[in-house]
């Protein structure tokens, strides 16, 4: 594989991140899937890893890539709630951290990609605390014990069940931390070993054709989060006894998501996009420069995930990213 220079690799690889970040982070924030964390901070920690080792560990060209990110998502996808930014900005903050330190090292690696996903599992577990308040741990622990009596005579006091799910929780993102440094790895292996020619093609460059922005239901979006949001705290609250706590939670939970949906997050939104504006004031190049590789970007990613149809699982994902990094990085 020809090489490019680390400048123009940086560039391709932070247009690939935020293009990751403004096309497949809308649609996880839009259907909120469980575990969705697990898989954009995953491939965040790849690219992040992956800039560190073009720009030879600079901490500035890491956080210039990540302002470029964020400055792109917030241009592409708006609708993207304030916590999303603040996470790729807590990532990318990190990584350049960790590797200006430590260098090239697995040490470093790996010590970024579980401190960036235990950080993803701490933000939503403090979100959901926030939002339904410690009743729901509560609501958790009772249903727990419910449940538990129906095998067993007596059941564990405390908060026995509250904290096991926390822990689980957490378990499962550290297990994705060390997953992600280690799919690395060995992308890096692959990337090492493929020649100029292999068996996988690229099709042609697509033609670029502008379509029609469909009009936004925004409205309708969030009603139907708070729907699901309140049939989910009903179902867990159930199990509390005293019906007066139901209705607390309920009125409390409505209270904070108004409050958070159509005044903390329009705000702190306000602040972070003139922030970037300002940041990024006269340097309007940089960011046509990344929103130019886009139609690209979507016809190597097409390609990609078309030549590894035959896979599936953790190999399917592992393939994927070595063609998509390999027409990528090619010149």
């Amino acid at each position: 594989m020809s090489e490019l220079s680390n400048k123009e690799a940086v560039v391709r690889l932070t247009a690939l991140w935020a293009f990751t970040e403004a096309g497949l982070g809308g649609v996880l924030h839009l259907f909120k899937p469980p575990f969705s964390g697990l898989i954009l901070c995953g491939l965040s920690i790849i690219y992040i890893a992956m800039i560190a080792g073009h720009s030879n560990y600079s901490a500035k060209v890491i956080v210039r890539s990540v302002l470029l990110v964020v400055f792109v998502k917030m241009l592409v996808s708006p609708h993207s709630g304030i916590m999303a930014y603040f996470a790729v900005l807590f990532q990318g903050f990190l990584g350049a951290f960790i590797f200006s330190f430590f260098k090239r090292s697995n040490f470093a690696l790996f010590l970024f990609a579980v401190v960036a996903m235990l950080e993803s599992a701490l933000q939503k577990l403090i979100i959901l605390t926030v939002l339904f308040g410690m009743s729901f741990w509560e609501a958790v622990n009772e249903f727990g014990q419910s449940v538990y009596l129906l095998f067993f005579s007596s059941a564990p006091e405390g908060y026995f069940f509250s904290w096991t799910a926390v822990s689980g929780y957490l378990m499962i993102y550290f297990a994705g931390g060390l997953t992600a440094a280690y799919m690395y790895i060995r992308i890096q292996r692959k990337l090492q070993r493929l020649e100029t020619d292999i068996p996988l093609g690229l099709v042609e460059e697509p033609e670029v054709t502008v379509r029609e922005k469909k009009p936004k239901k925004r409205r309708l979006t969030r009603a139907v989060v708070l729907l699901i949001l309140l049939v989910f705290t009903v179902l867990f609250s159930s199990t509390i006894s005293d019906w007066s706590g139901v209705f607390y939670i309920l009125l409390r939970t409505v209270l904070v998501i108004w409050v958070w949906l159509y005044i903390l997050n329009p705000m702190l939104f306000y602040l972070l996009r003139k922030t970037m504006r300002r940041r990024f004031e006269g340097r309007e190049k940089e960011v046509g420069e990344i929103r130019e590789l886009f139609p690209r970007l979507k016809t190597i990613v097409r390609s990609a995930w078309g030549s590894t149809r035959h896979m599936s699982g953790l190999k399917k994902m592992e393939g994927f990213l070595v063609l998509t990094f390999y027409y990528l990085l090619k010149k």
